[in-house]
C-alpha cells in the first residue's frame, strides 16, 4: 500500500505540461519499441545528493523497457526463492507475473504528480512478492532470501523498509528494492492475513477512494471541505481493517508461546537495528 502523504511539488504545473504526450507514445510504453532503443545511449543522470534512491537515469520509456526484461528475471528469481524455502519446511505463495510491469498510467501519474517530472524516482515499474504464513516466517526466512538475491548477483539497494515495525496506514509487510543487472526493482514479503484484508472489499475499496483522493489533490493542491471530510473517513476504515486483522495475527501467533518468542526476540533485535 502507498505510504498516505498530502505532499505538493513547487513544480507540479510545469511537470503537467512537460508530461502531456500523445497516444503513440503511449503505446510505444505499454508495448515496448526494443528496436527503435535498441542503439539508444542514455548517459547515467547525476543524482541529487538528496538520500532519494532513483534508477541510473530518467528516461521513463526506456525505463519501462528495462523493467520488461527485470519483471522476467525477477519472476524467476521468486520461483527459485519459494522453492528453496520449501526445502526447509516454509511453504509461501509466489506472487510475480514474468510479463506484468506497473501500469502505464499509474506510471506516469507517480512521475508527473508525485515526482515533479523525475522518471528516475519510479523503482517499483518491475516488482512481485513472496507470501509468508506470519510475520515470524518473514523474519527467519529473511536472511535465506537476501542469499539467494545475491547469487543471483542482484543486491539490495536503499534501505528494507520494515512495515511490521512501522505500518503504512495500518498495512504491514516488508520492503527491498532489489538491483536486477542495473534496473531497480521492488520486492515486497507479505503475510496471509495482511493479503486477506488487502484484497477483502474493505481494504480494496477503501484504498481505491484514498488513492483517487490523493492523485487529485496532487494534480489539484487542494481539496474541498467534503472530499477532506471522505479521506479522512476512508483512512480510518482502512487502518481500522488492518489493525483489526492485525490483532487476529498476534492472537494466533500468541497460542504457540515458543514461536511467539521467537518472533518477539527478532522484533527487539530489528528495533535495536532500526
Amino acid at each position: 500500500m502507498p505510504q498516505l502523504q498530502q505532499q505538493q511539488t513547487s513544480d507540479q504545473a510545469q511537470a503537467v505540461d512537460v508530461q502531456i504526450q500523445g497516444p503513440e507514445l503511449a503505446v510505444e510504453q505499454q508495448q515496448g519499441n526494443a528496436a527503435a532503443l535498441e542503439a539508444a545511449e542514455i548517459a547515467p543522470q547525476e543524482k541529487p545528493n538528496d538520500g532519494k534512491l532513483r534508477q541510473a537515469h530518467g528516461d521513463h520509456t526506456r525505463l519501462r523497457e528495462e523493467a520488461l526484461v527485470a519483471q522476467e528475471k525477477l519472476a524467476g528469481g521468486i520461483e527459485a526463492i519459494s522453492a528453496m524455502l520449501a526445502k526447509g519446511g516454509t511453504v509461501t505463495t509466489p506472487l510475480c507475473d514474468p510479463k506484468k510491469i506497473k501500469g502505464i498510467e499509474r506510471s506516469n501519474d507517480k512521475v508527473d504528480f508525485k515526482y515533479g517530472g523525475d522518471a528516475s524516482r519510479l523503482t517499483d515499474i518491475a516488482r512481485g512478492s513472496i507470501v509468508f504464513k506470519d510475520e515470524l516466517e518473514v523474519r527467519e526466512s529473511f536472511p535465506a532470501v537476501v542469499e539467494e538475491l545475491e547469487k543471483r548477483g542482484w543486491n539490495l539497494v536503499g534501505n528494507v523498509k520494515d512495515r511490521f515495525l512501522d505500518p503504512a496506514s495500518g498495512y504491514r509487510d516488508m520492503l527491498m528494492n532489489v538491483d536486477i543487472d542495473g534496473h531497480i526493482c521492488e520486492l515486497q514479503l507479505h503475510v496471509e492475513k495482511m493479503m486477506e484484508a488487502k484484497h477483502d472489499s474493505a481494504g480494496h475499496d477503501n484504498y481505491k477512494v484514498i488513492r483517487d483522493i490523493e492523485l487529485e489533490q496532487m494534480k489539484t493542491g487542494v481539496l474541498d471541505a467534503k472530499t477532506t471530510e471522505t479521506l479522512q473517513g476512508a483512512t480510518a476504515d482502512m487502518v481500522g481493517h488492518y489493525e483489526g486483522k492485525w490483532d487476529e495475527h498476534e492472537e494466533e501467533m500468541k497460542r504457540d508461546p515458543e514461536r511467539f518468542a521467537r518472533l518477539e526476540e527478532l522484533r527487539a533485535n530489528a528495533k535495536g537495528q532500526s
